[in-house]
């Protein structure tokens, strides 16, 4: 699950409630795509460090009073129904990260040097930052957190309030999510509308894991080649193998390390079906392939 803090800590003074309003909606508008797509996991609520009361953008203004001049009502509804996670203490184990506190973190905001103590902590994390844009220098997808005393820099993503900017926090989600997940369904995710054999989930699972990555990276690589189709035959990372007499076509996606191995599939009509894996050193590949060409086109009939 991913989680935001919403910056109050390296963001410039700001006493017009209007444009700070405004500001925000930009954010929270953009924030709320993110939160509505329950694909990307986005966590529940905004960390914060205080109640929204608390939050000053100026002496006389504070967060609370931004989110109560929302116009929009489910949206401020929205705002409300997120800003109940505080103090930050409750949501970051501080004490595990403790040499943080000897860095000296700072961002810079125009002229300005900002304590980023909090946003380090979050950084450490692969946090995101929500930005209230209040400058110029926040509509950055990523802000540098530099240390003065010598201490490793650092950035943390950053989401501003702008279509380009949600997009680039969005694949930096899926990524994350991506990296979170099992082999297996890795290759789930890059096949898209798949259809599994039985023997091809038997052989799957039988192999080593560096077998099992070696096949996800190149499906993988093969659907970035921007070709007729995602997995279309190009004679080097898939080949078409079909029978002379066939009924469907079979591919072969050709692993050479650290086994020689041959995936046999099919794609038709936006569908992937999947038959087996078979040893390149196999004695008779032609009884291997018409063998994958029956049983693919018995899931293609069965599986319309």
């Amino acid at each position: 699950m991913h989680n935001f803090f919403y910056n109050s800590e390296c963001s410039p003074k700001c006493d017009n409630i209007h444009e700070a309003t405004r500001l925000f909606s930009n954010t929270l508008t953009e924030f709320k795509k993110l939160f509505d797509d329950q694909c990307l996991n986005c966590q529940m609520g905004l960390i914060t460090q205080d109640f929204a009361s608390n939050i000053k953008l100026s002496e006389s203004l504070n967060l609370f009073n931004v989110v109560e001049n929302l116009a929009d009502q489910p949206l401020k509804r929205f705002a409300f129904s997120q800003l109940k996670k505080y103090p930050f203490e409750n949501y970051i184990d501080i004490e595990k990260d403790e040499s943080l506190l000897d860095c000296d973190y700072k961002i810079s905001i125009g002229d300005c040097k900002y304590s980023a103590l909090y946003l380090s902590f979050f950084a450490k994390k692969n946090g995101f930052l929500f930005s209230t844009a209040l400058h110029d220098d926040l509509k950055q997808n990523t802000l540098p957190i530099v240390s003065t005393n010598g201490a490793a820099d650092m950035v943390i993503d950053n989401l501003y309030g702008e279509t380009a900017n949600t997009a680039y926090i969005k694949s930096l989600m899926e990524a994350l999510n991506f990296e979170q997940l099992s082999l297996y369904d890795r290759l789930k995710v890059i096949l898209g509308k798949y259809i599994f054999s039985t023997a091809f989930e038997r052989d799957y699972q039988n192999l080593t894991n560096a077998e099992q990555q070696a096949i996800v990276e190149l499906f993988e690589r093969a659907k970035h080649r921007n070709l007729i189709t995602p997995f279309y035959p190009d004679t080097h990372i898939i080949k078409d193998v079909s029978p002379e007499k066939n009924r469907c076509n079979v591919y072969e996606l050709r692993v050479y390390t650290p086994t020689a191995l041959r995936v046999y599939f099919n794609e038709s009509h936006g569908k992937i079906y999947v038959a087996n894996i078979e040893k390149k050193s196999n004695p008779n590949q032609t009884k291997d392939i018409q063998k994958a060409h029956n049983v693919l086109n018995r899931l293609i009939l069965t599986n319309k």
